[in-house]
């Protein structure tokens, strides 16, 4: 689970995995079940769910949820460190309440 909170191009994995959380929080009796979005673009998979593990099974169980929910808890506690520096990333435009 650490390496997909680190990783750049699993945005969207990471909202699905939020997004479940939130799901849990609202359904507790629902043990296990799948989280996913419907493509617009690309008809033949139109169905894509988020898998995690090695076995890349859809099916997101409580062990996982926990993981998930236990790493987004340590990155908002770095987030809120002193020793934490936000940094402007130089390839982005600053915002219009930045400084350049």
């Amino acid at each position: 689970m650490l390496q997909l909170m680190h990783q750049t191009d699993k945005g969207y994995a990471r909202q699905l995995l939020m997004y479940a959380l939130m799901f849990r929080a609202t359904y507790p009796e629902k043990k296990e079940f799948t989280a996913g979005i419907i493509s617009m673009v690309n008809i033949n998979d139109w169905l894509q769910n988020v898998r995690v593990g090695s076995e890349g099974d859809p099916v997101l169980s409580n062990e996982i949820l926990d993981a998930f929910e236990a790493e987004l808890k340590n990155k908002i506690e770095e987030l809120y460190s002193i020793d934490f520096h936000f940094e402007h990333n130089s390839k982005s435009e600053y915002c219009e309440h930045c400084e350049s």
